[in-house]
Formats: structure tokens, C-alpha cells, sequence
């Protein structure tokens, strides 16, 4: 745990841009919001019944 909160106070300056600059968005992972249309999709029919669901 030491080590890790050694490791995050040397990064401190780059973590806290986000507060001063609004151009850098407060995630970093626009992946994940691009598929999570299909993930709750898929949630909620419990899945694909078929080859062509999982290309859709």
C-alpha cells in the first residue's frame, strides 16, 4: 500500500489537470462508453440467440 501511495503522489500533478483544464474529459476510456449501448442490450435479452445477434 506504501508503495502505491508513493506512486500516486508522483503522479499527483498529472492526475489533478482535469480540475484546471475542462477540455480533459474526467474518464479515459471512450471504448466502454461506445459499447455500452450493446452490453445493456445484451443484459437485458440475456445474451444473443444467434451468430447474426452477436454481429449486430
Amino acid at each position: 500500500m506504501d508503495r502505491r501511495i508513493e506512486l500516486t503522489k508522483k503522479q499527483k500533478e498529472k492526475l489533478l489537470l482535469v480540475l484546471t483544464n475542462p477540455k480533459i474529459p474526467l474518464h479515459n476510456n471512450p471504448a466502454e462508453i461506445a459499447l455500452r449501448e450493446t452490453v445493456i442490450k445484451k443484459k437485458i435479452s440475456y445474451g444473443t440467440k444467434s451468430e447474426n445477434g452477436k454481429t449486430a
